[in-house]
């Protein structure tokens, strides 16, 4: 198995981002839209944008582990050399690997 794009972004940033949290009294609401140079969020944005990369990170690491587990005969992950984010962003920076990797 070959998976040459490791450096995909597990979130996508200058489209509109909402989240929602359902509560037993009712559902919060979060959201972020850019405007040409201005950008409108509300109060909840910054605590369930926090809570949605967290279940993102957990998730894009079920998913690859699962990639990697199904490969039979060898598997070759590339990859940048460096990474410049302090969570991981990626698949590349979750492994926290160098260069090409030969398994």
């Amino acid at each position: 198995m070959i998976m040459p794009r490791l450096d995909s972004p597990f979130l996508v940033y200058g489209r509109p981002h909402i989240f929602l949290k359902m509560n037993e009294e009712r559902p919060q609401v979060a959201y972020q839209v850019k405007l040409e140079e201005m950008t409108i969020r509300n109060s909840f944005y910054t605590e369930l944008k926090k809570k949605e990369q967290l279940e993102l990170v957990a998730e894009e690491t079920r998913l690859l582990y699962v990639a990697m587990t199904r490969a039979k005969k060898g598997l070759i992950l590339g990859r940048p050399k460096s990474c410049t984010h302090d969570s991981p962003a990626n698949w590349a920076e979750l492994l926290g690997w160098g260069g090409t990797v030969f398994v």
